[in-house]
């Protein structure tokens, strides 16, 4: 809630008895006898035009850049206002993409004790035979499987990994704001201006720049300002802010193909197989039964690798930014 000055003209001059006013016309507290210090009993501040009706003021108003804000002048102390200006209401997504699917060779084999598939049954005591991370297909020789542990084996499916949303740096809507602006009153000196449409106020003069005498309107709408404010600002006091982005997704357009041949071999070097270049397809694994013979390494090739395609969709602006809290200032012309 705004606790606007609101000011009038003194009937009479008599009025200036004894008010708070400003020592030696610098806007310090002073004795009431002291003001016939000031030459010619003038205002030490600035003589504005009084409000019209549904108008409060004046004040000092500051617009400008945030980071560049003063503080409210010493000569016009009392912070009565914040709001903004120059609202960014646009919402742009950033655009949606997406990794391409790929082949992926068998993670390995399983040795099991039974020569009969499926070799998982009871009785069975199963080996893992498995490829390091990022398998290349190369040789490799993750361990040595005795002959008495190896009666069959089971390979594991080549698979497809899917096409997955790239993650999206959510958008940040802090800045949304162009300008920030604040207002600051001081004490009225009454009769200071030999007229009784006149006020005296703080001056609006540097330093610090930037700030004008404005009145700000107290009905809704907007008004026409008046011809000694001719200075019009809209200026908000918040933001209903529900500005957003659907997530992002990906959606198959041709399907992957990917078989692997799988070679295994009874020493470390991959030269002496126990099996070569058995198709392995996506989907379930493959029983095979082999001769009671040592594992000892393994390596694979692609037959078929054909990864499919995705195309990406999502990302699309929703919500809305509106300005809460409407204010309209009228101004007079900044000095300067």
């Amino acid at each position: 809630m705004l606790n606007w000055l609101r000011l009038r003209a003194p009937a009479a001059a008599a009025v200036l008895g004894c008010v708070i006013l400003a020592t030696a016309c610098n806007y310090h507290p002073y004795r009431c006898e002291d003001y016939s210090e000031c030459e010619g009993n003038s205002c030490p501040g600035e003589c504005v035009p009084l409000p019209p009706i549904d108008f409060s003021g004046p004040s000092l108003l500051w617009v400008g850049n945030a980071a560049d804000a003063p503080g409210c002048p010493a000569r016009a102390s009392r912070k009565v206002y914040e709001g903004h200006a120059d609202l960014d209401s646009s919402n742009q997504c950033p655009p949606c993409e997406c990794t391409q699917p790929a082949c992926v060779l068998p993670t390995g084999l399983t040795a099991s004790t039974l020569s009969v598939c499926p070799n998982d049954g009871v009785g069975a005591t199963l080996t893992p035979f498995d490829a390091p991370a990022g398998w290349d297909g190369s040789c490799t020789s993750p361990t040595t499987i005795p002959p008495e542990k190896l009666g069959s084996v089971t390979i594991d499916p080549a698979t497809i990994r899917a096409c997955e949303p790239v993650q999206q740096v959510p958008r940040d809507f802090s800045g949304s704001w162009g300008q920030f602006a604040f207002a600051c009153t001081g004490e009225a000196i009454p009769g200071a201006c030999g007229d009784p449409a006149l006020a005296c106020l703080p001056t609006s003069e540097p330093p610090p720049t930037g700030f004008q005498q404005c009145l700000v309107y107290n009905r809704e709408g907007d008004p026409t300002c008046p011809p000694e404010y001719p200075d019009k600002r809209v200026l908000y006091g918040g933001l209903d802010d529900t500005r957003s982005c659907t997530a992002c997704e990906c959606t198959e357009t041709a399907p992957s193909t990917c078989t692997t041949a799988m070679s295994a071999y009874q020493d470390d070097e991959c030269t002496t197989p126990l099996f070569e270049n058995y198709p392995v397809g996506t989907g379930n694994t493959q029983c095979l039964d082999t001769m009671p013979l040592p594992l000892r390494s393994m390596k694979a090739s692609w037959i078929t690798n054909e990864p499919g395609a995705c195309v990406a969709n999502g990302g699309v602006p929703t919500g809305e930014a509106k300005p809460l809290e409407r204010r309209t200032f009228c101004c007079l012309p900044p000095h300067g």
